[in-house]
């Protein structure tokens, strides 16, 4: 059953993302609203409006900014973002893999339900290369959404000790792993014991 409050004809204005004038993209507080709505109208947003902390963070922070597209595709508000500096803000990075748009249904945090939104973990792909090689960072993307590890630094694929973690977090990540710790006798017994 859908919800019975019917929407004004701001939220309207904001959902209609396909109609906006290019005042309406590059206007802050407008923007600001449409991403508490909906955190994907980010991708509309102007370039002055992409760059601004707040109004990433607010769309974040706001359910479905995270979807599988018919192509297995994960989008995210983030991969909109261009701004050098927020993609190395290690603050908004952190929000966006540890983010929990659902609240708190670990069903769908893990992309385990058919809604076609996932966890946030693919975050990642978007952070920069510093953050990829933080070991907090990488570790909460993967246990948001294991498959991220291939995001990681290659600094943190050949940490054994790093990839042990993230291997019992999903099995495809062994893969990801260097080429010399794909070899490792303990971590191909550590995956054996865990993927039987």
């Amino acid at each position: 059953m859908g919800n019975s409050r019917s929407k004004s004809a701001e939220e309207l204005e904001l959902g209609d993302c396909m109609k906006w004038t290019d005042a309406q993209k590059n206007d802050r507080a407008f923007m600001l609203k449409a991403v508490k709505l909906n955190g994907t109208c980010l991708r509309y947003a102007g370039p002055d409006v992409l760059a601004d902390r707040e109004v990433v963070l607010q769309a974040l922070r706001t359910g479905h900014n995270f979807k599988v597209t018919g192509g297995g595709m994960v989008h995210t508000a983030l991969q909109y973002v261009k701004s050098a500096e927020l993609l190395d803000d290690r603050e908004l990075i952190m929000e966006a893999v540890n983010a929990d748009n659902y609240g708190k249904n670990p069903d769908r945090i893990r992309g385990k339900d058919d809604s076609g939104y996932v966890g946030s973990g693919s975050a990642l792909e978007y952070a920069s290369d510093r953050l990829k090689g933080d070991r907090e960072i990488v570790i909460t993307a993967v246990k948001n959404m294991g498959w991220v590890f291939a995001y990681a630094s290659p600094e943190l694929k050949a940490d054994k000790e790093f990839v042990k973690l993230v291997v019992q977090e999903a099995k495809d990540n062994l893969a990801q792993a260097s080429a010399e710790l794909q070899q490792d006798e303990e971590l191909l017994a550590l995956f054996a014991a865990k993927f039987k």
